[in-house]
């Protein structure tokens, strides 16, 4: 998505660039032909030309800057949408903890690309639930399941 946004600012900058040209070319003539002094009218077209590289230069910093806000405000949307979606299996989760006693632990929704020793679960990238809680508690059965998942 952003890809398209940023090729559709190029075409934009690249045609009003070529569009705005022949101002920046003509820009003391125009000015002779509106009745301004030979003097200014020669040196404004001169600046004129200078300023038009500035203008049609592509503005790096500026677009990158953008497009690490959207990719920054994107990460965040993405975070809170599997946040709520893993709501019921952290809640089921958090039942399950609390009844073997563990009261101290977080959980935090996490990409991973591997799945330790399982063969059941595929290896490649998947978005897992990762429960911390201190070692000293109980470990979780490894045959553990519940309505919203079915391994830990």
């Amino acid at each position: 998505m952003l890809g398209v946004h940023f090729q559709r600012s190029w075409i934009v900058l690249i045609v009003l660039s070529t569009l705005l040209l022949p101002i920046y070319i003509f820009a003391s003539t125009i000015l002779r032909a509106l009745g301004q002094d030979e003097v200014i009218a020669k040196e404004a077209g001169r600046v004129a030309l200078c300023e038009k590289q500035k203008k049609s230069s592509i503005d790096i910093k500026g677009t990158i800057a953008k497009l690490e806000k959207d990719l920054e405000e994107s990460q965040r949307a993405l975070r809170a949408q599997f946040h709520e979606l893993a709501s019921e299996l952290k809640a089921e989760i958090t039942k399950e903890l609390l009844k073997r006693n563990v009261s101290t632990f977080s959980m935090t929704v996490v990409k991973r690309n591997y799945a330790f020793e399982r063969s059941d679960i595929p290896h490649e990238e998947n978005y897992v639930l990762k429960i911390s809680y201190p070692f000293k508690d109980p470990s979780l059965p490894s045959n553990l399941k519940g309505n919203n998942f079915t391994l830990l």
